[in-house]
């Protein structure tokens, strides 16, 4: 079955971002993409659920972690951008995601390495 909230969906991210460089015997870059545009409906449902938002940057927090453990500091998120109409698709995770910036005062600061590099997408490099 698939994932049914945010921490599973994470968990999932997780288990693939490891095991397509092990299947593919290659380690290079693998992008994560616009996560914030893939994660947002598990979002959503876990906050309908009664997630709160603390736990839910618990989860962020701690895939951090791991990404940073994992040392690819060419491993870019996406975040925002516009669809084909031009419609802006910055979201609620979108502005979780965007807090984790290496100068800010946030909640991941002094947390973690800050190998991975977050990119705000727009219509011109989306």
């Amino acid at each position: 079955y698939g994932a049914r909230d945010f921490f599973e969906a994470v968990q999932a991210l997780w288990l693939l971002h490891q095991m397509i460089p092990m299947a593919e015997t290659f380690w290079y870059s693998i992008s994560l993409g616009r996560l914030d545009q893939f994660l947002y409906p598990f979002y959503l449902k876990s906050i309908e659920n009664g997630e709160s938002r603390d736990f839910i940057k618990q989860i962020l927090k701690n895939f951090f972690i791991l990404l940073d453990s994992y040392g690819d500091g060419a491993c870019a998120l996406n975040l925002g951008g516009e669809d084909a109409n031009g419609n802006h698709m910055y979201n609620e995770l979108s502005i979780l995601l965007n807090s984790y910036n290496p100068g800010s005062s946030h909640w991941l600061k002094n947390s973690i390495a800050y190998s991975t590099p977050l990119t705000k997408a727009s219509r011109e490099n989306a």
